[in-house]
């Protein structure tokens, strides 16, 4: 008879009176209550994944290797769930951080098994009062049609917009040469596919990034 098992870091199979906790192949020799001999073939998968989080230039970039594609993956920062990726198989993604504090991932394999969680602690991000815009509002997110982006311009510097993918694509740049204090542009999404952007206004002295969600 042959057997196959994929496990987790921690789990176990126990075949008669064995117990096995790692990759391997196994035979094993039971004998039934008729004193008859079966032999037993095993093979153990351990699937462990792995999570990298880095930081390079201002982005976080997270991925997942290792274990068993495709893998479940959250990005967690300072005030809770930022990135919530479903069946990703492994692509690399980028985040563009907009708090200082801690950062972190948690992952999962296609076969439930949990890679260990990574952290990363963010402090170069520059205090709000460095900042050129105020009164940012971001509406209606989500959309699936347009989107409103309004706020005060302090100092009436020209700036530029991007939106870019998990995948750290930029979708779209736009210019703007402004004299006015106050700020309004719509966005035309209809033809985003669905999912998590990352809005970046980039100033002279700032970026400020916020998702915004395509439905």
């Amino acid at each position: 008879e042959y057997l196959y098992y994929s496990i987790c870091i921690g789990d176990s199979v126990i075949i008669g009176n064995n117990t096995y906790t790692q990759s391997g192949s196994y035979l094993d020799t039971l004998i039934s209550t008729f004193n008859c001999d079966s032999i037993i073939s095993t093979v153990i998968d351990e699937s462990v994944p792995v999570s990298n989080l880095f930081e390079n230039s201002g982005i976080l970039t997270f991925t997942v290797s290792g274990g068993t594609p495709n893998y479940n993956i959250q990005l967690f920062g300072p005030n809770g769930l930022i990135v919530n990726l479903l069946n990703n198989n492994g692509t690399t993604s980028n985040y563009t951080p907009t708090l200082n504090g801690t950062y972190f991932i948690i992952s999962e394999d296609q076969n439930g098994c949990f890679a260990d969680t990574v952290f990363i602690t963010i402090d170069f991000i520059a205090s709000v009062n460095l900042f050129d815009i105020s009164e940012l509002k971001i509406y209606p997110n989500p959309s699936d049609d347009f989107i409103n982006i309004e706020f005060q311009n302090i100092n009436k510097d020209n700036f530029y917009l991007t939106i870019e993918n998990t995948l750290g694509q930029e979708i779209l740049r736009d210019y703007f040469i402004y004299s006015k204090s106050s700020f309004f542009h719509k966005i035309d999404v209809s033809s985003f596919s669905n999912g998590i952007y990352y809005l970046n206004i980039n100033t002279p002295n700032s970026i400020i990034s916020n998702i915004i969600t395509i439905k």
